[in-house]
């Protein structure tokens, strides 16, 4: 588990970061657990920065990457910590981007086509599998032609549904109009050669092989989170905080950053900035895994508010059909005009709203009971 954090108030910014890392070397996951994630930006600026995640860009260690930034910084300072990111950034590019290869460029493109392949592998492995569950459940017997025709409909939904994404998917800044073609000619044999391999238990019908080319293709120019809703772990975070020359508060800027394609860094261009004023006078923001320090704040888990409204709901159901039965044997028995199925249906309406009322509740209970103690302090 990765946690990282930044505690700000009007004078100053701490930042804290846990020893685990990760890197990807030849595309094996190695993870250390004694490593430092948290340097020095600058030798004359009170400005730090953080990694996170892939703690290397384009197998260079980010620790390397900040040195060398440091040493070309030397007295140079920004009015605004933001321009330290912008720089930063610039820095990676022009100097570091250009001791890597097209080679390694290629490599690296091919390596987030072969995670693209396994997650719509594993989605598909996963409905299926369901689906047969709940098949089995009910009592129907399915043999193997239902069992295939059965994988045959949900590969071409989940393709779907991944490619429908992919089209909304930008390319990252600065790409050229003819990425999308050179890629599919330079990355040919090996997509189709990954491809195969992947997809080796599936049966692909026709249009759907050029379609999941398409889908690999826009996570190489754009951002693999953005189609599968989730980082492809060659991601790094890149936290810098601090004080520019015209600040007078601290602020942070976040960026996350994935490899190097066609000579340009893959960033996220919604970059994180928190600044604090006046009427914002004091932050914690965590960074990487955040639900301990949720947990720590709010006084409950983050993935316990969506368990809490959903058996909210379910709960609340059961009681409504139950209650139902009692007033229709006891009271409504006698108006038969009176249809209990319409009752239900106006009951169930405003069930989700009172679930969404009780976890509101609960996060306003944890804020006052909490977080705001832990804020004013």
């Amino acid at each position: 588990m990765t946690a990282e954090i930044a505690i700000m108030n009007l004078q100053a910014v701490a930042l804290a970061a846990d020893s685990a890392i990760t890197t990807y070397p030849e595309g094996n996951q190695k993870i250390f657990s004694s490593a430092n994630k948290l340097f020095a930006l600058s030798d004359f600026a009170p400005v730090g920065i953080l990694v996170y995640g892939n703690a290397s860009f384009m197998s260079i260690p980010w620790e390397t990457i900040v040195k060398e930034y440091r040493h070309n910084l030397e007295r140079k300072t920004f009015a605004y910590l933001h321009e330290y990111s912008t720089d930063f950034c610039r820095f990676v590019t022009e100097e570091i981007g250009s001791h890597i290869s097209e080679q390694q460029q290629l490599d690296h493109a091919e390596g987030l086509a072969i995670r693209v392949f396994a997650e719509i592998r594993d989605e598909i492995q996963k409905r299926t599998k369901n689906k047969i569950s709940q098949a089995v459940s009910d009592g129907a017997l399915i043999g193997s032609d239902e069992v295939g025709q059965l994988e045959d409909a949900i590969t071409v939904e989940v393709v779907n549904e991944y490619h429908s994404r992919a089209k909304k998917v930008k390319l990252i800044e600065g790409t050229p109009k003819d990425f999308e073609k050179t890629m599919r000619n330079k990355l040919s044999k090996s997509l189709k050669t990954a491809r195969a391999s992947v997809f080796s238990q599936q049966r692909l019908q026709r249009g759907l092989p050029q379609k999941i080319n398409y889908i690999a293709i826009k996570a190489i120019g754009g951002l693999f989170d953005k189609i599968v809703g989730r980082p492809s772990g060659l991601t790094s975070g890149i936290v810098v905080s601090g004080f520019g020359d015209r600040d007078i508060f601290p602020a942070i800027s976040e960026l996350l950053v994935e490899g190097m394609i066609q000579d340009r860094i893959k960033m996220d261009p919604e970059k994180r900035e928190v600044v604090l004023s006046p009427d914002k006078r004091a932050m914690i923001v965590p960074f990487a895994q955040t639900d301990m320090v949720s947990q720590f704040m709010e006084g409950i888990a983050p993935n316990y508010l969506p368990y809490l409204h959903r058996s909210v709901v379910s709960h609340i159901g059961e009681y409504t059909n139950a209650l139902l039965e009692i007033l229709y044997e006891e009271i409504l028995d006698e108006y038969s005009d009176i249809d209990i199925s319409k009752i239900r249906n106006v009951l169930d309406q405003y069930t989700p709203q009172l679930a969404s009322y009780f976890v509101e509740s609960v996060k306003k209970f944890g804020a006052q009971r909490f977080s705001r103690p832990i804020m004013n302090v």
